[in-house]
């Protein structure tokens, strides 16, 4: 008899659909078994290349790579360094060659001694801008002969006058060569318009940059402040070198200062416009500052200014000669003035050693 689709046998097994199904079943759940584990396995694989290998490799090749730019480099910053040398000591012949001694001045014509000034101020400029450093002693040497020579009343005027703005520039360089070249020191730039209510104080070597006469504006407000400050102004330097540049810097009144120095210090202002403020010219090189409505202060100290300009300002003199020359020098001159002043110049002083 023929058995019907399903039907079970007479010995009672399942099906033979049935035994398909659940071979069928087997394999599929060996099949998804099997890919999970190729799925964890390529998991794993790249977790590990993501995790560990690539960082390996990647550090490697940064530090192949950096090993081999180091070593490109290093021939070029030992050039970069000779050359620098180089110039240094360029620079130092050139001013020694320029600037001649009081004896070997007397026997240059006064024209070619101008001219030749005239070439050394330039070359001191250069080299401030340029970032190129000389030896000290060769400034300290340079300085004696243009101290020389200004004080050489035989010269005439207009040599003087050289040779005085030659040593306005080289008091500068020699700042700004031992504070910004061979330091070096970091330099803190003031982006934008802000107030000070307290003095920032400075004990070592920085440089403070603005963004220009006309850029942003530093105020100075110290009238709510109590117990008072000794030193009321905007900057106190007690120690080191500092450079102030680019500064815009504006008083309340004038009841508070720009800078003061309050231990021996050398200091570089330039580039700079003073408002409503108490200023001392003692110690410090000006050039290009431009004071306004300013109360000016000097008692016969060393002060060395290029291109300043003294606008609406009063001006509070010693009685000594050097502070009395000076005063006359610079009240009631509206033009940038250059000039070097001090009790071992005052023998120059008479005629006037002063550029407009």
């Amino acid at each position: 008899m023929k058995k019907k689709p399903g039907e079970a046998s007479r010995s009672g097994g399942p099906p033979p659909d049935y035994e398909s199904n659940s071979v069928l079943k087997e394999r599929i759940s060996w099949i998804q078994k099997s890919a999970w584990t190729v799925v964890l396995f390529y998991t794993a694989v790249f977790v590990g290349l993501v995790e560990w290998y690539l960082p390996k490799e990647f550090e490697s090749l940064r530090t192949s790579v950096k090993v081999d730019i180091g070593t490109a480099i290093d021939p070029v910053r030992l050039d970069v360094a000779r050359l620098s040398e180089r110039l240094s000591k360029q620079v130092g012949f050139d001013l020694q060659s320029l600037v001649p001694s009081a004896a070997l001045a007397r026997s240059i014509d006064p024209v070619g001694l101008k001219a030749r000034l005239l070439e050394a101020n330039s070359l001191i400029h250069a080299a401030i801008a340029e970032r190129v450093p000389t030896a000290p002693a060769t400034l300290s040497n340079t300085r004696v002969k243009l101290v020389d020579t200004i004080q050489n009343t035989k010269l005439p005027g207009d040599v003087r006058n050289a040779a005085t703005t030659a040593l306005v520039g080289l008091e500068a360089y020699s700042l700004f060569s031992s504070t910004i070249v061979l330091v070096p020191t970091p330099k803190i730039v003031i982006s934008r318009d802000s107030t000070f209510y307290a003095p920032v104080t400075i004990d070592k070597p920085v440089w403070l940059e603005g963004t220009g006469k006309m850029g942003a504006a530093v105020t100075v407000d110290f009238t709510g402040t109590h117990p008072k400050y000794p030193h009321p102004a905007a900057f106190v330097v007690g120690g080191g070198e500092t450079i102030l540049s680019r500064m815009r810097v504006q008083g309340k009144n004038r009841d508070f200062s720009f800078l003061i120095l309050s231990a021996p210090s050398k200091v570089l202002v330039t580039d700079s416009q003073i408002v409503g403020l108490t200023q001392s010219l003692a110690g410090i090189t000006w050039l290009g500052v431009d004071f306004i409505d300013s109360t000016i202060q000097y008692r016969g100290e060393p002060a060395y200014l290029g291109n300043v300009t003294f606008t609406n300002c009063r001006f509070d003199f010693g009685t000594d000669p050097v502070s009395k020359w000076l005063l006359e020098k610079v009240s009631g001159h509206t033009q940038p003035l250059t000039l070097a002043s001090s009790a071992s110049l005052l023998k120059s002083l008479d005629p006037p050693s002063r550029i407009q």
